[in-house]
This record gives C-alpha cells, sequence and structure tokens, in this order.
C-alpha cells in the first residue's frame, strides 16, 4: 500500500495532480500521516523500523542495568574525588587511578583484579589495567544487560555453587568462564 501512486517505471510521482485525493483523504495510515512512501515489499520502511527498533532495544538494555549503573556512577564520583581519570566509550564509563587506585592495589587479593564493572560503568585499578582488561569487561556490561538488576545475586549465586563443589569460585563461575573466553 502506498500513499503516493507509482509511475509505470516504479517511480514516486509527488505532484499533487497524482495523489489520490480519496485515499488520502480518508486515509489514517501511518504511512500517510508521516508521508512515509512505503510498500510491503520496501526495505526503506523496514530499515527505518528496524533502526527504531534497535534503539529501543538498547534503551531497555540501559534501563534493565541502571540499578547497578548507579552504583557504579556513586563509586566514580568518589573515585573521581579522589583523583581517578574517566573515560566514555563504548556505551560505558570507564574510570581508573586515583588513591582509589592505589589503595584497592594494596589489598590482599589485588593481584587477581584489574577492574570491575558495575552496569555499565568499569572502575579500573590503574589505566593500563583497565585497558588490558578492558575486552573481558565488557563482557561483563553485556552481561548485565541481559540480567539486568538479577546479575549480582546470579553472579554470587554461581560462585557459591562452586564453592560447594569444591570449584574456584572465581574462575568456575559461570560469568567468569564466558567473560574469559572473549
Amino acid at each position: 500500500m502506498s500513499c503516493h501512486k507509482r509511475s509505470s517505471d516504479g517511480d514516486i510521482d509527488r505532484s499533487k495532480s497524482s495523489l489520490d485525493e480519496r485515499y488520502v483523504a480518508t486515509s489514517t495510515h501511518p504511512c500517510c500521516i508521516l508521508d512515509i512512501d512505503w510498500s510491503p515489499d520496501d526495505s526503506g520502511f523496514r530499515d527505518f523500523v528496524m533502526k527504531h527498533v534497535g534503539i529501543a532495544v538498547q534503551a531497555f538494555r540501559y534501563l534493565w542495568a541502571l540499578p547497578w549503573s548507579l552504583a557504579g556512577l556513586m563509586a566514580a564520583l568518589v573515585a573521581i574525588l579522589f583523583g581517578a581519570t574517566v573515560r566514555i566509550g563504548n556505551g560505558t564509563l570507564e574510570v581508573s587511578g586515583g588513591r582509589l587506585g592505589e589503595w584497592a592495589s594494596r589489598l590482599p587479593f589485588s593481584d587477581q583484579i584489574c577492574a570491575i564493572t558495575l552496569g555499565h560503568v568499569i572502575l579500573g585499578i590503574d589505566s593500563a589495567m583497565l585497558s588490558s582488561c578492558s575486552a573481558h569487561e565488557r563482557v561483563h556490561v553485556r552481561q548485565y544487560e541481559r540480567w539486568g538488576i538479577l546479575f549480582i545475586p546470579l553472579y554470587f549465586g554461581s560462585s557459591i555453587v562452586q564453592l560447594l563443589n569444591g570449584r574456584d569460585p572465581y574462575l568456575d563461575n559461570r560469568f567468569e568462564r564466558e567473560a574469559h573466553s572473549q
């Protein structure tokens, strides 16, 4: 269905005389209201819809991970106040270094941790370490997008199951295995 007549060669004739006055006057079809030329086999309309569906899906992913992203933003704010640097890219906020990074590097288990991800916020010990584990942390961002507010309970649940089965709660965690495989 199209709001405008097509000529014999397939081009759309937009001249006033070519409009089907009866159809245009009585139609409430969205394509006519928006003046979009569309027919069921038109890939332009399909591209238009897919683009906007993609935007809606991405917005949902951000909203679904938002509670943990807000926690990450609060931690990032504290880190920034203590001298951390900020980098924004690929849909994430990356914060690294500063005095908090120095303090975190002195913790007993710090040799195993280079960064932590909370929603769409990645907090790194320092810039070099954050760069080295960026791909790993981005897998966690996708996991937050997939699991949303359930991610942290599921992550700790997986660690507990591994511990109860005599395995390493970090390396055998299903979410860490997925991140390490990338």
